[in-house]
């Protein structure tokens, strides 16, 4: 298993008829590293840890149902003080169900779903404890993909789409909550913030702190 050096400063997947699985470590350095699907292009897959002290930037430009998957083993996703985007025009999804999480005093500062096109699925009972923004698009959470204290902005137009009962440290924008039959609890962070969007589902929205 190899390690992908910190002197790189993105991975591009281009191929049309094969996916590609990088199996190793990857380093974001301080300038950031983007991982790239092309147009056309299959699934990429990373399967080891990602460790350093820049951002990371998830570029799905495919216009395949394939996308880009982190699902690591051990379950450590690690950006140390960072922030994780999704970006990209493409229609195929992005799918993160290792663990979003911090590495000793370091920590991911900001998960940021930010494609009107690809939706952002975080599947992993995540530790980070930075911010979350939708600013477009829509980010699918399960119930432990969003930590208790995090602070959560849902832009106007964005989607934040629950599966699974989540609790946050605050909600705030003018996006759009789709809860189906789960609740969605906020309040964690004791601080005041403002949502003037709207909630759909049968489930409920709780106020705490």
């Amino acid at each position: 298993m190899a390690t992908i050096g910190s002197n790189v400063t993105g991975v591009i997947q281009n191929s049309t008829t094969s996916a590609l699985t990088l199996n190793g470590q990857l380093n974001v350095n301080s300038t950031g590293t983007t991982l790239t699907n092309s147009a056309g292009g299959q699934l990429l897959t990373l399967t080891g840890n990602v460790l350093g002290t820049g951002n990371l930037t998830l570029n799905n430009n495919s216009s395949t149902a394939a996308g880009i998957t982190l699902n690591g083993s051990p379950s450590v996703f690690v950006n140390n003080n960072g922030t994780l985007t999704n970006a990209g025009s493409g229609s195929g999804s992005v799918v993160i169900s290792t663990t979003i999480g911090p590495n000793g005093t370091s920590n991911v500062t900001e998960v940021v779903e930010n494609s009107a096109t690809s939706q952002l699925t975080l599947s992993g009972a995540n530790t980070y404890t930075g911010a979350t923004s939708v600013s477009a698009g829509t980010l699918a959470v399960n119930g432990t993909s969003i930590t208790d204290t995090s602070a959560v902005t849902v832009a106007s137009g964005a989607t934040l789409a629950l599966s699974g009962s989540e609790t946050m440290g605050s909600l705030a924008g003018a996006g759009i909550v789709t809860l189906g039959a789960t609740t969605l609890t906020a309040g964690g962070n004791n601080t005041s913030t403002t949502f003037n969007g709207t909630a759909s589902g049968s489930g409920g929205l709780t106020k705490v702190g």
